[in-house]
């Protein structure tokens, strides 16, 4: 509201009927909202393809030592982690879609 004609993009937001309600209140109702559809199965093996690279990257960094590699790897892609995140969209984040 403060700045007419300014645009921003924001991913992944909101993630609850109680972040929408928010951030109409603070900013005003929104001009343009995508949203990707894909199908569990599909994220789940793209999750777990990430998981399984950065493994391997966690064990080629390991062998030489580089610590600053190591850091960048990520550990939660795994099909625990996954499950839950996939498990928490559509309770908390499916709804909206509909608002």
């Amino acid at each position: 509201r403060q700045y007419p004609g300014k645009r921003i993009l924001l991913d992944g937001f909101p993630r609850s009927l109680e972040n929408a309600r928010d951030f109409v209140e603070l900013c005003g109702p929104p001009e343009l909202a995508l949203h990707l559809d894909c199908e569990d199965t599909v994220l789940l093996e793209r999750i777990l393809a990430r998981g399984g690279k950065s493994a391997r990257e966690a064990e080629l960094a390991a062998e030489e030592g580089n610590v600053q590699a190591l850091a960048n790897i990520r550990s939660d892609d795994n099909i625990h982690t996954a499950l839950n995140r996939l498990k928490t969209y559509h309770k908390h984040h499916r709804p909206t879609m509909e608002w």
